[in-house]
């Protein structure tokens, strides 16, 4: 999600709002390092590596050393640039995460500094990964007068932070302050209007690609990628006191997007909305797939067993279970405050392939290959990834620490036998990337059509297990080694994870109960 914010007289919106058109924005996710590298070379360079942690490291576990309880997360930046303009977009930590989103910018144009916070308030609907425009309310928090002391721009951010969690105060505070956005244009407006435009990516109902990302003109998806805008509107009284005795410059306006002093940037401003990091970074696998075998808890070995039991049976076609956990009512509260009631429900396919439940609270499934299809179903198709990816995405962050997919698949070295696999993920961003690289592989840019194509990179695939159906996992995991997934085995009830030696490359196993 984009958002353009700037701040003119309202006879001049359209020619501002056409001229950021004119120009063409562009936007990605940068590392750590190349945004350390930026920085320093910034004329005007913010000390906010205090508040900087990343949640893959130590560091996470303590306050950043700052000694705030606002944490920046670096885990995912996002760079936009548009003309002679670049922003810097991350997540923040703050105790009020759990109900809000909250994003820092940093932003530069002609070696001018500044930054602005953003706080948005999802409705109980919209989720970062949603693929509708934000629903919520949206606080944009200025901070002017940028500063290269380290103790006194702490004190202003942790002030921002502080202000934006209590709600913005209307607007007065530090720098600009916050204040709430509005869709109706506030015509009585005893100050100055701010105008934002929500410019929001929209990625396609198939989860394949953003807008921005390469794919084919043919996308036969219900929803296409697309970008969608929305109008909001604050009004910002021009009668606070700016902190320290800070005066506005002639010509600047403040809380319309410009600073005081040497940070004036100019009146537009881009950022886009950025999520924390996923749940599924801390919790341990082998806990998630204990838990589900669990007879007091989610007890799946009743439906394991179940599809293990139609392989001997040697059923001809696909069967699935998908699992949700619906919201548990809490009558005290009068509100959803948990995930608690288990739901499976059941499928029947056809020879290779079935039907598996996705939404926001479908968190597991797991399916069956037909001893029929030998020995290219022993193991998960292309398919099975890219719907495991496409589950992943549209399930809430609550669950995605929990997400994973099991398979019931015949052994290809002895039908009658079987093994269960289960996958999940690692990172999703490679998944992602890796499943649109292949999908748009020059091998099958000639077969136009969705569902042949498909039958191609299915085909393919089969033929190269048959081939190595002596070592089908190792086979898996070095075909799949840029996924972004892991595998799993269960083995007399245990789960052991199945991963290559990083000297030969050959398969091992990690045994969870170790």
């Amino acid at each position: 999600m984009i958002s353009l914010i700037f701040s003119c007289e309202k006879d001049l919106y359209e020619d501002a709002i056409q001229q950021n058109h004119d120009k063409q924005i562009n936007i990605k996710q940068i590392s750590l390092e190349q945004f350390n590298s930026k920085l320093i070379q910034m004329k005007h360079k913010p000390e906010i590596e205090g508040f900087m942690v990343s949640s893959n490291s130590n560091s996470f576990q303590n306050r950043a050393s700052s000694g705030s309880e606002f944490e920046i997360i670096t885990d995912d930046i996002k760079e936009i640039t548009q003309g002679d303009y670049t922003s810097y977009t991350m997540y923040v930590k703050t105790p009020d995460t759990t109900n809000s989103i909250y994003n820092i910018t940093i932003e530069e144009v002609n070696d001018n500094t500044s930054l602005f916070l953003t706080k948005y308030e999802p409705s109980n609907n919209w989720t970062i990964t949603s693929t509708r425009n934000f629903e919520g309310n949206i606080i944009i928090y200025r901070i002017s007068g940028i500063t290269n002391d380290p103790v006194v721009l702490t004190s202003l951010l942790t002030e921002a932070f502080e202000g934006l969690q209590e709600g913005g105060n209307n607007g007065v505070g530090v720098g600009s302050g916050g204040s709430s956005t509005s869709n109706s244009y506030p015509y009585d407006c005893n100050g100055i209007v701010q105008t934002t435009l929500i410019v929001e990516a929209i990625m396609c109902s198939e989860f394949v690609h953003w807008p921005w990302s390469p794919t084919e003109s043919n996308c036969t998806a219900n929803e296409k990628a697309k970008i969608v805008t929305t109008y909001l509107y604050e009004c910002i009284p021009t009668d606070y006191t700016p902190i320290d005795g800070d005066t506005p410059n002639p010509g600047d306006t403040p809380g319309g997007g410009t600073n005081t002093g040497n940070n004036n940037t100019g009146g537009t401003s881009l950022t886009t909305i950025v999520g924390g990091p996923a749940p599924d970074a801390t919790k341990d696998p082998c806990k998630v797939f204990e838990e589900a075998l669990d007879p007091l808890k989610q007890n799946l070995n009743h439906y394991i067993n179940d599809l293990v039991a139609k392989h001997q049976q040697s059923v001809k076609n696909e069967v699935s279970y998908s699992f949700e956990k619906r919201p548990q009512y809490d009558p005290d509260t009068d509100a959803n405050t948990a995930f608690g009631n288990y739901n499976a429900v059941y499928k029947d396919g056809g020879p290779t392939s079935v039907y598996i439940n996705l939404g926001t609270r479908w968190y597991s499934s797991i399916h069956l290959h037909p001893k029929d299809q030998e020995e290219a179903s022993g193991i998960f198709s292309w398919q099975d990834i890219r719907t495991f990816k496409d589950g992943y995405l549209q399930v809430t962050d609550d669950l995605k620490g929990e997400y994973s997919m099991m398979l019931v698949a015949p052994n290809p070295l002895n039908f009658n036998q079987y093994n269960v696999y289960a996958l999940r993920i690692n990172d999703i961003n490679l998944l992602i990337e890796a499943i649109n690289n292949e999908w748009n592989s020059s091998k099958w840019l000639n077969i136009t059509d969705e569902k042949k194509r498909l039958e191609a990179i299915q085909k393919a695939l089969g033929k190269d297990y048959v081939n190595n159906k002596n070592n089908l996992a190792q086979f898996f995991l070095q075909k799949f080694s840029n996924y972004g997934i892991s595998l799993f085995q269960l083995q007399n009830n245990q789960w052991k994870e199945l991963v290559l030696n990083n000297t030969n490359n050959e398969l091992e196993e990690k045994p969870c109960n170790n």
